[in-house]
């Protein structure tokens, strides 16, 4: 038996309505019944693609071993979860922010299966590290999204570069940024958040936390790399995205008024769905004095706790990490798969994009802070004025407000 849309005679159309709702897919006489003979799972979904990718993969999960799955998606994570853990609607298996492993890893709501993956060995080392919480490695992460360094590739060649003169350190990012600055767009655009901004922190060997979670905002590294964007925004090399009338670099980017940005995995299906007439080329961001450094957007599954069938749970979480569920699902969420070999089969699939996969082993994931919301808001706020700032003062009290979090 699977609850499926197939099984329930659910259309395409019903599906994705649902699916960008937030609301389930079964009345309640019928949900309430599946779910008391199947497993549940929770997710985050990006969009009707990944919804249906998940979809497919339950089903086939069912069709293997005969386990019923209740797929619910949602747009309201949180706080579907913390309803499911309650017990006012249980849920057996869910996607997890770094924030949301952080609080219910506190609240001992989850059960730590990582260690028993088959695939753990596999995993790449910093999405493991952001699976792990207080020591603990509490369970598979999902397909993950890096950022990396877009290049116009007509604005590049009118400026008269080369392949030969992608940017591979600071010093020559600045200098093609300054180069392309004169052209017909800007050189390098940048959203001014840390989810951006963030990367040059890694490559000086700061972050907003480190490896035992200890806040490091206003670190010696950290500092440093804000200061690389300031003299890249002070040498005229950088410009921030608002001061362009543009939401993101992406946004920048995709309307030609930038020549290079940093963005995620996932930007290359807004290029693609947005702007197919765009030639670009994607190369691995430049290395900073502590070496490469990029950051890292993945979930969690996480199991309940509480859950009575952990073991036919951890049984769908292996089938949704193996290599053959996790190249679809990864190019459905716009994301990179998270083993190592699935990845690298996944560069050889997609040369263009390697640049992604190949920044997995150095990226940083963001901060794994329950609460945290606010004070990385503050952090974004002040990012935004970083033009007329001193990296300093807004990386120290990025330190105070994370710290209180923490305290």
């Amino acid at each position: 038996m699977i609850i499926t849309r197939r099984a329930l005679g659910l259309s395409a159309t019903a599906v994705a309505a649902a699916a960008l709702s937030g609301c389930s897919l079964f009345s309640s006489d019928e949900e309430s019944s599946a779910e008391e003979s199947s497993l549940v799972l929770l997710v985050e979904s990006s969009g009707q693609a990944e919804t249906a990718a998940l979809r497919d993969a339950v089903e086939a999960f069912t069709d293997k071993t005969g386990v019923a799955v209740v797929l619910q998606v949602t747009t309201e994570l949180e706080q579907e979860l913390s309803r499911g853990l309650a017990g006012d609607s249980p849920v057996d298996v869910f996607h997890l922010t770094p924030g949301l492993l952080a609080a219910h890893a506190q609240a001992g709501s989850l059960h730590p299966y990582g260690d028993q993956l088959a695939v753990k060995d596999d995993l790449a080392p910093a999405l493991v590290a952001a699976a792990t919480y207080g020591g603990v490695f509490y369970g598979a992460p999902t397909p993950a999204a890096t950022l990396a360094l877009f290049i116009n590739t007509d604005l590049w060649a009118s400026a008269g570069l080369s392949e030969a003169d992608y940017p591979t350190t600071w010093e020559e990012l600045e200098q093609v940024g300054t180069a392309l600055a004169g052209g017909q767009g800007a050189g390098l655009v940048l959203g001014p958040q840390y989810s951006r901004l963030g990367a040059f922190m890694v490559q000086a060997g700061g972050g907003l936390t480190d490896a035992e979670g200890a806040i490091t905002a206003n670190s010696e590294g950290s500092v440093a790399g804000l200061s690389q964007v300031k003299s890249l925004l002070d040498a005229g090399a950088a410009t921030l995205a608002p001061e362009l009338e543009a939401s993101s670099g992406g946004e920048a980017f995709g309307a030609g008024q930038a020549a290079m940005t940093i963005e995620s995995t996932a930007f290359v299906g807004v290029l693609a769905s947005q702007h197919p007439e765009l030639g670009y080329a994607v190369v691995e961001l430049p290395a900073g004095p502590a070496g490469q450094g990029s950051l890292q957007f993945s979930r969690v599954y996480g199991i309940a706790a509480a859950c009575p069938r952990k073991e036919e749970a951890l049984s769908l979480v292996e089938f949704l990490t193996s290599a053959e569920q996790q190249a679809p699902l990864a190019a459905a969420a716009g994301a990179v798969p998270s083993s190592m070999s699935a990845a690298t089969a996944w560069s050889q699939e997609n040369p263009g994009l390697a640049a992604f996969a190949a920044a997995l082993p150095y990226a940083a994931g963001m901060p794994a802070l329950a609460g945290a919301g606010d004070a990385l808001a503050d952090l974004d706020a002040q990012l935004a004025g970083l033009a007329g700032a001193d990296p300093r003062a807004i990386l120290d009290s990025a330190q105070v407000n994370l710290e209180a979090v923490t305290s």
